[in-house]
């Protein structure tokens, strides 16, 4: 149960440091809403993933919930960069501030899709 609390508050991290980031006038408000954006789709995922996980029948069928929380960090690894791009040039590049922010976002989806891999392993020890 704790992969899944993990994978949620790593989803919540999406927008509170894009905040944080904001704050201290490294971002503006269009990251704020893709961070917001991102973080609201993985929470679901990973809300959804809990309950299938801790549904009362003895197997989950079409585990859903799980392959959303698998595929969704694998779609926003390419997808950030590319909103940078399109954002700010390539120019972003060699600003180490902006190449920082965005390090840390690729290392919140390559995180995200660790824990949500374990977490299917999880739900397929639980149906067994």
């Amino acid at each position: 149960m704790k992969k899944y609390i993990v994978y949620i508050l790593l989803g919540v991290l999406y927008p509170l440091i894009k905040l944080i980031f904001m704050i201290y006038g490294f971002l503006g408000p269009r990251a704020i809403i893709y961070g917001i954006i991102t973080g609201g789709v993985t929470i679901c995922a990973g809300i959804f993933a809990t309950i299938e996980f801790r549904k009362k029948d003895d197997k989950v069928r079409k585990p859903v919930g799980h392959w959303l929380a698998v595929l969704l960090p694998l779609v926003i690894l390419p997808l950030t960069p590319l909103i940078m791009i399109s954002e700010r040039g390539l120019e972003w590049l060699q600003e180490m501030d902006k190449l920082i922010i965005f390090i840390i976002f690729e290392v919140l989806a390559i995180a995200q899709f660790i824990m949500a891999i374990s977490m299917k392993k999880n739900l397929l020890n639980h149906n067994n």
